[in-house]
């Protein structure tokens, strides 16, 4: 059990609903009730049960609540107790630009503290940054997404600053992969080959329905940086990327997808309970120029 599955548990008891609740952590419903029914298999004891009209908790499911609740306010507090300095404290979905950005700021305007960035899925960022673990965030999300993505963030206390939107979609892969060379393709070309994806709710659901990717195995889903190198260096596996100026990629080709109509917008996120000192504002404002 990790403190996501925790929260997951409180946003079902709060909704009533196991679909409901998916709706506002922005996954999908099979996604939770899987992991809800691994839970209590795990725990040895049901949380809720199910009725046609939706879910209740059971008496082990009530006192359960209320533990979690009190791990919850506990989570927020041990994370609250910040140190006063200017520090960067960044959790970040997984981005070669974000990366670069970062440690060419701390080199170029170095702080008091000891700065540090952690790559992990959408969800985890914004509860990284919920729950006082990091001091700020950057998502990735569909542009269709925006209201969904300020409502989660207002639910969790958060707010949303716009780094940019509208970035069109190209795949990446390694110079020996098949479609290597060409200057553009189609979706159909690109589903017809084994794609790398990170193992995170928002892109999962994106690239099996949005995109459309096959569910016969044809994917790998890795879970940082380092693994979905490694498969695009294989040769074997592609992926897409957003990122400006992504087509002069030094290592791996990139190229446009003429057909696809997704678009992303990139999002600072901050706690509203605290305010950024001014190396954090000026980190926010130094990404926000380099992006537009």
């Amino acid at each position: 059990m990790t403190f996501r599955h925790i929260e997951c548990v409180l946003m079902i008891a709060e909704s009533g609903s196991i679909s409901l609740a998916a709706e506002r952590l922005l996954t999908s419903q099979p996604y939770l009730s899987g992991m809800l029914s691994a839970l209590e298999k795990e725990l040895g004891y049901p949380i809720f049960e199910r009725h046609t009209k939706g879910i209740s908790l059971t008496r082990e499911g009530e006192a359960f609540i209320q533990s979690a609740l009190l791990i919850q306010r506990e989570w927020n507090k041990i994370y609250a107790m910040h140190h006063q300095d200017d520090s960067l404290q960044i959790a970040s979905y997984f981005s070669t630009f974000v990366m670069n950005s970062f440690l060419k700021f701390q080199h170029d305007y170095p702080g008091k503290g000891a700065d540090f960035i952690e790559e992990m899925g959408n969800m985890e960022v914004l509860d990284a940054v919920a729950s006082h673990r990091y001091k700020c965030g950057i998502i990735f999300h569909a542009v269709d997404k925006n209201s969904k993505f300020t409502d989660l963030a207002g639910r969790k206390n958060l707010r949303l600053f716009t780094l940019c939107k509208s970035f069109r979609m190209c795949a990446i892969m390694s110079k020996s992969h098949p479609l290597a060379g060409k200057d553009s393709i189609t979706m159909d070309e690109f589903r017809a080959h084994p794609i790398v994806f990170y193992d995170d709710e928002s892109s999962m659901i994106y690239l099996l329905d949005h995109l459309k990717v096959p569910r016969d195995g044809s994917y790998l889903s890795v879970t940082n940086r380092g693994r979905f190198i490694d498969a695009l260096n294989s040769g074997y596996y592609h992926s897409c990327i957003f990122s400006p100026g992504a087509e002069e990629h030094p290592m791996y080709n990139v190229i446009p997808i003429r057909d696809a109509d997704y678009r992303i917008e990139i999002n600072y996120v901050s706690h509203k309970d605290r305010q950024l000192n001014e190396r954090e504002k000026r980190f926010r404002d130094y990404l926000h120029t380099s992006l537009n």
